[in-house]
């Protein structure tokens, strides 16, 4: 959904004049899109100056902000998958990269749990500003059990994930 909205963006601002039908398209599209905080206002602007005929100045202006932000920030879906030993907290995703951070406990404190973040290319291996807080990374700087935990159980979740966000419906790929 997400490629679907910059694409279609990307679209209408090249196209010198919009019909019904595809302003219609545009709308439903945003409106699901329109409860996500980071986007909602900008949102709102387009939907108010969104109609039939020639794009108006302040409209392409909406757009190209718009669509600059999808490109930068991407989406942030807060998901709460857990089990015993990982517990997700949110997937962001924007065109170039996919974000996972989460909890993971400790095995020899079991009372101590790691904060991992875990950088991911759109169709690629981990990226090596991915970290982690527990000591073994912090001292070595190589990827930890924590982060391969977190990976291993956000790959087994990626259905859970994406009915809990339903504009996530992409699926992102991974290579070792």
């Amino acid at each position: 959904m997400l490629k679907l909205l910059i694409k279609m963006t990307r679209t209408i601002l090249t196209s010198p004049l919009m019909d019904t039908t595809i302003t219609e398209i545009y709308r439903n599209i945003l409106s699901r899109f329109s409860s996500i905080p980071e986007y909602s206002d900008i949102i709102s602007q387009i939907l108010k100056e969104l109609k039939p005929g020639p794009l108006s100045p302040k409209l392409r202006n909406l757009l190209r902000r718009f669509l600059r932000k999808l490109i930068n920030t991407g989406i942030t879906c807060v998901v709460d998958v857990k089990s015993q030993d990982v517990q997700l907290r949110y997937v962001q995703i924007s065109s170039r990269r996919v974000v996972v951070v989460g909890l993971v406990k400790s095995e020899s404190r079991p009372s101590t749990w790691h904060v991992v973040t875990l950088y991911f290319r759109r169709r690629g291996p981990l990226l090596p500003i991915s970290y982690c807080t527990c000591e073994d990374y912090t001292y070595r700087g190589f990827p930890c059990k924590h982060m391969v935990k977190l990976k291993d159980f956000y790959i087994t979740h990626l259905n859970d994930i994406y009915k809990k966000c339903e504009f996530l419906s992409y699926i992102v790929t991974f290579r070792e």
